[in-house]
């Protein structure tokens, strides 16, 4: 098979010379959006692509879970894709794209099948999963741990947590104590309907209730719309000052006041795909260096839409992710898969509508305990 890696400015142009590079009926692997080399404003589409080609007549390899079956379907929904000119087809392609995911997860588990791994590993897998680890994560870190054999009887299963609870120290981060407990200037971004505005509130009612330094509340790039006036009222409500920034200018004059009183802002939501609107909020952001801009996230997403929020927000500035609705979604594991891959530390939790109390600044052993729970173990 011929693999080939193709780049155009948009979506359309990636699959047409994907078939003028590949022939009519190329086989997409893959494709994804993300900042031309060299430049920090500029996107592209990249597509992962292959062709058959004769091979030597061998014994037929064995059929791992249906895959070979599932890239046939896809090529198939591919190509009726192609004569369709109707807006339909960009929603079919971003179900495509998840279902290529799923497709790679399922290609590195048969690629990784005749690794021999202990049988005490197999409680291990199945708690990741059931925390929600991506499989495909799983198998990575898996792959990458010098696995310790550990002959003391009993023992096994418990030295199989340990060991991959020490790769994951290393893999994920969480936010300073310090700057979660005493803020500076912090500014939650993402998209529509995250629950970054309700996040803004509970920090703020929570420094409040706290008896710290009380904060300032506002938004940036305001919007007429719920949030707006939901901040409104919660400054009302907790007798804290409320900004409305407009610009750059404004940004680094509110910077000033961070340094004598927290200053807690929401952003008008930006789709991550939106490209003029990550601009506009990168220019605002780019007056103040020293801002703490926060991704925020809701839990109900899955792998690939949190990897779509964090990669388009980093290039706004955010260094930090938060994350919400972790009670409509408990699936940790999803949470540190996402923050390794972005190589991002994680801030706050939001773990239900209540304002403050389900606010939470987790630390790094609470969340491997969610995932690889103690109790778990102990009952071993």
């Amino acid at each position: 098979m011929q693999v080939q890696i193709v780049r155009a400015s948009t979506r359309h142009k990636v699959l047409n010379e994907a078939r003028r590079t590949l022939g009519p009926d190329p086989l997409v692997l893959a494709v994804r959006r993300h900042f031309k080399e060299g430049s920090e404003d500029e996107f592209e589409w990249e597509a992962v692509v292959a062709r058959e080609t004769p091979e030597a007549v061998s014994a037929p390899a064995p059929k791992r879970n249906g895959t070979p079956r599932a890239v046939a379907d896809l090529r198939r929904e591919l190509a009726a894709m192609r004569n369709r000119d109707d807006g339909s087809a960009n929603t079919a392609l971003l179900d495509l794209a998840r279902r290529l995911a799923q497709l790679e997860s399922e290609v590195l588990s048969g690629l990784l099948e005749g690794r021999a791994l202990p049988r005490s590993w197999l409680p291990l897998i199945e708690r990741l999963d059931a925390a929600g680890f991506p499989k495909a994560d799983a198998l990575r870190l898996i792959q990458g741990i010098e696995i310790e054999e550990q002959t003391t009887p009993g023992n096994e299963v418990r030295h199989a947590f340990v060991q991959v609870r020490n790769a994951l120290r290393c893999l994920v981060d969480v936010a300073p104590a310090g700057e979660r407990i005493d803020p500076g200037l912090v500014v939650f971004c993402g998209g529509a309907g995250v629950g970054k505005t309700t996040l803004a509130a509970k920090l703020a009612a929570d420094l409040c209730l706290g008896g710290m330094r009380r904060p300032i509340l506002g938004i940036v790039l305001p919007r007429r719309g719920v949030g707006i006036e939901t901040l409104r009222r919660c400054s009302r409500t907790l007798g804290v000052d409320f900004l409305e920034i407009a610009d750059h200018e404004d940004f680094a004059a509110v910077a000033e006041r961070a340094e004598e009183h927290p200053v807690i802002l929401d952003s008008s939501s930006v789709n991550p795909r939106d490209e003029s609107g990550l601009r506009t909020l990168r220019r605002t952001f780019e007056a103040v260096s020293k801002a703490e801009i926060h991704t925020v996230v809701p839990a109900t997403y899955g792998s690939q839409d949190f990897d779509t929020a964090l990669s388009a927000f980093a290039f706004v500035g955010a260094k930090r992710l938060s994350v919400t609705r972790l009670d409509e979604a408990p699936y940790v594991g999803r949470v540190l898969a996402a923050a390794g891959r972005a190589k991002v530390p994680i801030g706050y939790v939001s773990q239900g509508p209540r304002i403050p109390d389900d606010l939470i600044r987790p630390s790094l052993d609470a969340l491997l305990n969610a995932v690889l729970s103690t109790e778990v173990v102990a009952s071993l």
